[in-house]
C-alpha cells in the first residue's frame, strides 16, 4: 500500500509505448472455483 507501483505503472506505460498492464487480480479463481 502507498508503494508507488500505480505511479510506477503510468510512468512505464507513458515511456514504453508497445507496452500493456496485464493486472495479477484478473488471474484470481472465483471462490466458488476454489477446492478446499
Amino acid at each position: 500500500t502507498n508503494g508507488g507501483k500505480t505511479t510506477l505503472t503510468n510512468k512505464l506505460i507513458n515511456s514504453l509505448p508497445n507496452c500493456c498492464v496485464v493486472h495479477q487480480d484478473d488471474f484470481f479463481k472465483p471462490q466458488d472455483k476454489i477446492e478446499v
